[in-house]
């Protein structure tokens, strides 16, 4: 066996979401604004995901791959999308990472979202990323084939309910980002490794019969909280 390391690193946004199952108007009433900081909310929160990794090709920004095998680099570039390849290839037999649609990983990410269904609030954040790196390492056979490995992506068009698609729209993360390596049916999630970032914005959003819109009443509270 041997070992193979692929790391990402791109330059899109940062989106945090939390999902808060109970009124947080209580708790952002009951805080003392002299100490406030509205990311201590998150100890509220009932689920909280990365929906923006900074790893996706939007316009001119490309997510760049680096694979080493046994300390020996074997591939430096771009990643590319499975029908990007096709396109240049006319085949399906990659020779490099590829970034391919995996229905096991890509039903665990929605499980995830549909944690929101029980939630009745969502603040996201959205944090311009200057770099953002990731990266995972696995053991391979020894004459292991690039079509092997399955770079699995996803966008949030992808998910179920209408949160996920709202967020993909407010924040433009409509793109696929790697989430995880499958080889050999075992998957292999992404590690962070670090990002840098700059300015910020926050939505906020608020489920009424069923339904997610932008919320009005928490940026109004937290507006006169901070200001």
């Amino acid at each position: 066996m041997k070992n193979l390391k692929i790391s990402f690193k791109g330059n899109t946004s940062l989106v945090y979401v939390s999902m808060f199952k109970e009124n947080i108007i209580d708790k952002i009433n009951s805080v003392d604004p002299d100490t406030f900081n509205i990311s201590d909310l998150n100890e509220f929160s009932h689920c909280e995901i990365k929906a923006g990794l900074g790893l996706g090709a939007y316009k001119d920004e490309e997510c760049f791959v680096e694979a080493v095998l046994d300390e020996k680099v074997i591939y430096s570039g771009p990643l590319i999308d499975e029908n990007d390849y096709y396109d240049e290839y006319d085949n399906y037999d990659f020779t490099q990472p590829v970034k391919i649609s995996y229905a096991p990983e890509e039903q665990k990410m929605r499980d995830m979202w549909n944690k929101s269904e029980d939630c009745k609030y969502v603040i996201c954040e959205k944090v311009e990323c200057y770099s953002s790196e990731y990266s995972v390492s696995f053991d391979v056979e020894e004459s292991f084939k690039w079509k092997e490995v399955k770079i699995v992506g996803y966008c949030l068009d992808l998910g179920d309910g209408d949160l996920p698609f709202t967020i993909m729209e407010d924040c433009d993360l409509d793109y696929d980002e790697p989430i995880s390596i499958v080889y050999k049916d075992k998957a292999f999630p992404l590690e962070h490794e670090s990002d840098e970032g700059g300015g910020n914005e926050y939505h906020f959003y608020e489920k009424h019969d069923g339904k997610w819109s932008e919320s009005l009443s928490l940026p109004d509270l937290l507006d006169k909280l901070i200001g």
